[in-house]
């Protein structure tokens, strides 16, 4: 039986899909003063050209893999803020999940920070998520320290902080950047972000201004974006576990709101608003995550594709795709699982796991389409000539999913002056804007945004799961009776 998507349900995946291909770090740019941080005293201009930009902190900072305990990955900022670093600079990610400011201290990473740092180089310094943690003895003694204490007092935040890293900056010669943690994606009943990490954002803010070194405020950053985009949306920056019934990570990040944070954080150091190096997902990364999403990936003895031996590390994600009708290679037999994904081709990869996992999705009025394109452009263009044809229908079919619920994007309860471009489109130019965004993206889609569009597609089956659950149940209790 189909599912038929009800309209509370996709509004927010909708948003997801059309933001996940239109948006890119220019989205968060309003948050950054960048007159300011592009001046002589930047942090980047006291870095040598050669230098190295260090990373200390925790599991919102760290470098992930695979992990099979998740549908969308966990990432942290720290694996994406070297696209956002010119010249010769290098980062070195040093962070670790779970650590505390103190117990950092110990670990094999300090102890090559300590003797790695240079004079010219930079350490950014982020932690608070696990200094607060206290609830076993052995938090206590290897996590926990004192957001109350000052500079001088023993087993104190901030005292942490700067003997273990300021100071040990500064006598090496590098430049110290204290940075406030990231918000968690907790909300109140009114839709505002919740402050969950107490006195410790706090804590950084007042020890940068008692000791005079730079610092970025991401605990306001983070929290001013969760409240413009609200509970909805801020889910696609988030991880997602493969047990659905567990849904966000509220706490880490995936590639996508990693990388908005990477951003954030480049651009406070004083790089360039336009610099970005850009890397594109290919085929093969991309159907491997969406069929990860959708929890099926079958093993195979067989060559899927002439291109696809049974050996490929993509073997069984591609081999279940094409068993499912997702993909069908091209008319030579091929995949290929290292070419650049285009946008349209995600589009009708998503919308075809969609039909295969029975959710049924709106049609496209095509008259209303070439109706749209013809009244918004001076000359008449063929809608027809965007995208070829096998992905024609699927494309306009997204583009009527994501119209139909329109009115979440027009009707944000707060203003951005980057947000109001979204907002200020009308629902008749939803097919022009969105095909237009998905044109550009043709080329190539940034690896980074593939996990927003996954985050959609994991609400979309999330939400069929449970309705399901709750159809059956009903179904039990009629028979009882």
């Amino acid at each position: 039986m189909k599912f038929k998507l009800k309209k509370s349900m996709i509004k927010a995946a909708a948003l997801t899909m059309i933001f996940s291909l239109n948006a890119s770090s220019v989205v968060f740019a309003g948050d950054c003063d960048i007159s300011y941080h592009m001046g002589e005293n930047a942090v980047i201009n006291k870095i040598s050209e050669d230098g190295a930009i260090y990373i200390v902190g925790d599991s919102t900072a760290c470098e992930y893999g695979y992990d099979g305990n998740y549908a969308v990955f966990r990432a942290g900022w720290g694996m994406y803020l070297p696209k956002y670093i010119s010249g010769n600079r290098k980062v070195v990610n040093l962070a670790l999940s779970g650590r505390s400011s103190k117990s950092f201290t110990v670990e094999e990473n300090y102890k090559k920070l300590k003797e790695s740092l240079r004079a010219g180089d930079c350490l950014l310094i982020q932690f608070g998520h696990n200094d607060a943690k206290k609830s076993t003895e052995e938090d206590l003694k290897n996590r926990y320290t004192d957001p109350e204490g000052d500079i001088n007092t023993e087993g104190s935040f901030k005292n942490s902080l700067y003997k273990n890293y300021i100071k040990l900056a500064e006598e090496k010669g590098a430049v110290p950047v204290l940075i406030s943690p990231v918000a968690r994606r907790k909300f109140d009943e009114n839709g505002r972000i919740i402050d969950s990490h107490g006195s410790y954002d706090d804590a950084v803010e007042e020890l940068a201004k008692e000791t005079g070194v730079n610092f970025i405020d991401m605990t306001a950053k983070t929290e001013r974006l969760y409240n413009i985009y609200g509970t909805e949306f801020t889910k696609a920056f988030h991880a997602a576990y493969k047990d659905k019934t567990k849904g966000i990570d509220n706490t880490h990040y995936n590639a996508y709101g990693a990388n908005m944070a990477a951003y954030q954080i480049a651009m406070e150091l004083g790089m360039k608003y336009d610099f970005y190096q850009e890397t594109l997902v290919t085929r093969g990364e991309f159907i491997e995550g969406l069929m990860r999403v959708i929890g099926e990936t079958e093993k195979t003895e067989e060559d899927v594709f002439t291109d696809i031996p049974a050996s490929h590390k993509y073997a069984a994600s591609i081999a279940t795709a094409k068993k499912a009708g997702i993909t069908n290679g091209d008319v030579d037999g091929k995949f290929n699982p290292d070419k650049v994904l285009k946008s349209y081709d995600a589009v009708v990869f998503i919308m075809r796991a969609l039909r295969h996992v029975g959710i049924e999705c709106p049609k496209a009025d095509i008259t209303a389409v070439k109706k749209t394109f013809y009244d918004t452009f001076d000359v008449k263009r063929e809608v027809e000539s965007l995208f070829p044809g096998y992905a024609f229908d699927d494309c306009m079919n997204f583009l009527e999913l994501i119209k139909q619920n329109s009115e979440y994007i027009l009707n944000s309860s707060e203003t951005d002056e980057n947000f109001d471009v979204i907002k200020n489109i009308s629902k008749d130019n939803i097919y022009y804007i969105g095909a237009l965004i998905m044109e550009e993206h043709s080329k190539g889609v940034p690896i980074e945004l593939k996990d927003g569009l996954f985050i959609a597609l994991y609400e979309l089956i999330s939400n069929k799961e449970k309705t399901e659950v709750v159809e059956m149940d009903l179904n039990e209790i009629e028979k009882v009776e």
